[in-house]
């Protein structure tokens, strides 16, 4: 059964997938998803068990599989908020040739990367041998880029 979502901006435009935290639901994003659906395609999906899904408890990756199934661009922005932010990383292990970009806002970190820190820690060596999956773009709007990496007009 497909989750509830709410699609704004142009259909042509680059797709961002804005994601909830905890306890919330997209109603949270209400102010936020119009400004950027002036550039974006945004689609504010309701997680399972939360807003108008409602619906029984899942797991992240439950809950990244649902926004999947309402994200019909063959690639988008991912930007979670808090637990968002682990949904929108299990998005981009999930089907990373269709995430551009993951925006992470306050997401905790995940159990996984507790334990390669810990790795790190116990044998750095291995640690730089080995290359991440999904490579960091950090931009900063002090460099002249917004939060999703599009360079800013001068």
């Amino acid at each position: 059964m497909p989750i509830a979502h709410q699609e704004l901006g142009s259909p042509d435009a680059p797709v961002l997938v804005l994601i909830h935290g905890l306890g919330a639901s997209g109603r949270v994003l209400e102010r936020v998803a119009p400004l950027l659906a002036a550039r974006f395609r945004v689609i504010v999906p309701d997680l399972p068990g939360f807003g108008e899904t409602g619906g029984e408890d899942t797991t992240i990756e439950g809950m990244a599989r649902a926004v999947l199934e309402v994200v019909d661009a063959e690639e988008f922005v991912a930007a979670g908020h808090s637990m968002g932010g682990l949904v929108a990383t299990a998005l981009a292990e999930l089907a990373p040739d269709r995430v551009t970009r993951l925006v992470l806002v306050n997401a905790p970190p995940t159990y996984e990367s507790r334990m390669a820190a810990r790795a790190r820690r116990a044998d750095p060596q291995a640690a730089r041998d080995r290359r991440p999956a999904l490579e960091p773009d950090v931009r900063r709007p002090d460099q002249g880029h917004d939060a999703l990496g599009v360079r800013a007009r001068a």
